[in-house]
């Protein structure tokens, strides 16, 4: 009987299964091929700042109030992926198929709304055409907020339009206040949803009790956010302080630099800029900063900020994906679909727009029509890229579905005038969409720039100097040329032959990166690394020094400056520069530790918990501060909390940590733990077979056992 039922109700919902199945299985196959990429192992950019964010939620900053000043991002996506951590076990594969069924289910919500405000076929096409949209495909399997935002945004209007009581009411209002939380641009939609629950036939008062409702239940699903904003921040900031810095990057005389600033030397500066020019710190001062840069350049130049909205329009209906930090045309031609035809941005966007103006000239629902007129506004605003046109992506595809059943029902119905007419338009807006005007393509060499990075902290040096040295060859090609590129280029090709003890080659890499740059604060940075290498101390400090003069807020020379003088045993020196790395970069964690460290030897035990607590903090994965407090404990009889630091090491570091099982197995030796101790002791052996220490204590305490002494055993 079930089975029966099971089968009636496959058959009544087919194209629903159809439709998420299909969105599913790709998606789910690209993410099997995609998890053996660098890029999935090894996070940059946004990625990187949201991973290192859920690690600090699960490290006990629940609230993040110990993060300083206003929220910088919207905070949903990180506590989405501290839950999935937290659940997994620290399991990116795990994160990503939860955002490959999210974006499944996604498709299938592009379907029921098409099918509510056009027809079935209507939403079945359109959720096709957006199954085999590429980009929807790879922000899938991106540690990036679109598949969580997506989502959230589609179930909240799906919601809001089947809506026949207080609970789906209550419960849209709730994920609509989930999709702020994700993405802070969908606050535009606020509008649109009250000017729907006013549209709805009823008597007045209930029409306004409902929007009332709507409004309360979405301020008090941000409304933790907003408090925390106030109590850390002390600032009124609804969600984040990131909106500033994008208004400015999309709204400038300079549009084609900042928007294409990439991760590297050149963003980092750019970044910096209220500090260094406008002398303010906090996220909040930031953020007013960069509208306050921007409204000035709109009000002085309103025909250039006109035709700047003109261009983005352009860019915005172009054929071609404008990367942020990473390239889907690469990403594409090293995947598993990369001779496959999937649906290109201009042909949704071509049969979407006529779509559209169809829906309007037929009289249908304006909702719709005005949802997928906001969710592309943004790009308008601030600026366009794949990531942040994808949002609209989707309606448009649901238009698309609709222009492709007209055509079908002129067909049908021999309506060839109008047929031909809309088709003809289709077409041409399609030509016109490939022409890709303003369209500044991405550059080739980011890729390997980006690969060589992530083989750099993998350790695969030789790998590493092969992308860099790919990557400056594609950068020497470009015109004008790129002498920013060029030389921190040159600068990571020393760098990673420095840490290869290749030091001739090094001095070579950096002499040409200052020659090529001689501005480059980090390439003289390298070179006084090198220097230290080979005991040539003055040089050293001289050019730490010399890279601080050029750029006095340059964290790495700074703290290069101090494990210098740490090194030499300069400790107030040392501590001078560490305090300024934090003052500059409060989630400095290596500053914080190295802290630490000096007042451990100057006996100073409450500062050198606190530095150290704050090292773990801003880095949940780095062990070093957590072997600095376990001593500590172990030394001041805290046994308990020694204990819990080298078991955390153990986790953050299972392949690397049989330091801290040895240490583990000789606290419960000496508690007459034996068993334990034992266990430990041959966890460390797995992971280093020759550890003496190990064998000699497990031989020690089997001995014990077996005579039954009390006396404690082991050595660390």
């Amino acid at each position: 009987m079930n089975v029966q039922r099971l089968l009636a109700f496959s058959r009544r919902n087919r194209l629903p299964i159809i439709v998420f199945s299909v969105a599913f299985l790709i998606r789910f196959f690209y993410l099997l091929a995609y998890s053996r990429s660098p890029f999935f192992q090894v996070h940059i950019a946004d990625a990187l700042y949201h991973e290192q964010w859920a690690r600090r939620i699960l490290g006990g900053d629940i609230l993040s109030l110990k993060m300083q000043g206003v929220l910088y991002k919207a905070p949903l996506y990180p506590y989405f992926i501290a839950l999935t951590y937290l659940l997994s076990g620290n399991s990116n594969f795990f994160l990503i198929f939860l955002q490959v069924i999210m974006t499944a289910f996604s498709c299938l919500l592009l379907f029921l709304i098409g099918k509510r405000y056009f027809s079935v076929p209507a939403g079945f096409v359109g959720a096709l055409l957006y199954c085999f949209y590429f980009p929807s495909v790879y922000f899938s399997a991106e540690m990036e907020i679109p598949a969580i935002a997506i989502f959230l945004t589609l179930l909240s209007f799906y919601l809001l339009i089947i809506h026949k009581g207080t609970l789906s009411l209550a419960t849209s209002a709730a994920v609509f206040g989930l999709s702020l939380l994700a993405l802070p641009t969908n606050i535009l939609l606020l509008l649109l949803y009250v000017f729907m629950l006013f549209r709805r036939p009823g008597a007045t008062k209930q029409r306004i009790g409902n929007a009332a409702l709507f409004l309360a239940i979405t301020l008090a699903t941000i409304f933790p956010c907003t408090l925390r904003n106030l109590i850390a921040g002390h600032h009124l900031a609804l969600i984040s302080a990131n909106g500033g810095i994008n208004f400015y990057i999309g709204n400038n005389e300079r549009y084609d630099d900042t928007v294409y600033l990439q991760p590297g030397y050149a963003f980092e500066e750019f970044y910096d800029e209220p500090r260094r020019v406008g002398g303010v710190d906090s996220f909040s001062d930031r953020d007013h900063y960069w509208y306050k840069k921007a409204f000035g350049f709109i009000r002085a130049h309103p025909d250039k900020e006109a035709l700047l909205v003109l261009k983005k329009l352009a860019l915005y209906f172009a054929n071609y994906e404008i990367y942020r930090n990473t390239d889907v045309y690469y990403t594409k031609d090293h995947s598993i679909y990369k001779s496959v035809p999937f649906i290109p941005s201009s042909l949704i966007l071509a049969m979407g727009l006529v779509g559209l103006l169809l829906a309007i000239r037929k009289k249908k629902d304006s909702s719709l029509i005005v949802f997928c007129v906001l969710q592309a506004l943004p790009c308008l605003v601030f600026f366009v890229t794949d990531r942040y046109r994808l949002p609209s992506m989707c309606v448009w595809a649901a238009f698309s579905g609709f222009f492709v059943t007209s055509m079908a029902t002129a067909i049908k119905d021999k309506a060839w005038p109008a047929g031909i007419a809309a088709f003809a338009c289709a077409v041409c807006l399609a030509i016109v969409s490939n022409l890709n005007r303003f369209v500044v393509k991405n550059p080739e060499y980011r890729p390997h720039l980006n690969l060589g990075f992530i083989y750099e902290t993998q350790a695969k040096y030789g790998r590493a100097l092969e992308e860099y040295s790919t990557a400056l060859n594609l950068v020497r090609k470009t015109e004008p040329p790129d002498g920013e590129t060029e030389s921190e280029l040159y600068a990571r090709l020393g760098n990673v032959n420095m840490i290869s003890d290749n030091l001739g080659a090094a001095r070579e890499n950096f002499d040409r990166a200052v020659a090529v740059n001689p501005k480059s604060a980090p390439a003289y940075s390298y070179l006084g690394t090198l220097y230290d290498k080979q005991g040539r101390r003055d040089l050293a400090v001289k050019m730490f020094n010399h890279a601080i003069e050029i750029d006095p807020w340059d964290v790495v020379s700074i703290h290069n400056l101090g494990l210098l003088y740490l090194n030499n045993r300069q400790y107030d020196e040392a501590v001078a520069k560490f305090n300024r790395v934090i003052e500059l970069a409060p989630e400095h964690s290596g500053a914080h530790n190295n802290l630490a460290y000096i007042y451990g030897t100057q006996g100073k035990y409450d500062l050198m918990e606190a530095e150290a607590n704050r090292a773990i903090y801003w880095n949940p994965e780095g062990t070093s501060a957590r072997y600095n407090l376990a001593s500590l404990y172990l030394s001041t009889g805290r046994i308990e909390e020694a204990i819990a630091q080298y078991q955390a090491i153990t986790r953050a570091a299972p392949h690397e940590s049989s330091n801290a099982y040895n240490q583990l197995g000789v606290i419960y030796a000496q508690k007459n733990q034996l068993e334990l101790a034992i266990g430990n002791w041959q966890k460390a052996l797995e992971i280093d077979p020759n550890d003496r220490n190990a064998l000699t204590n497990i031989g020690r305490a089997r001995e014990m056992m077996g005579a039954g002494s009390t006396t404690p055993a082991g050595q660390p």
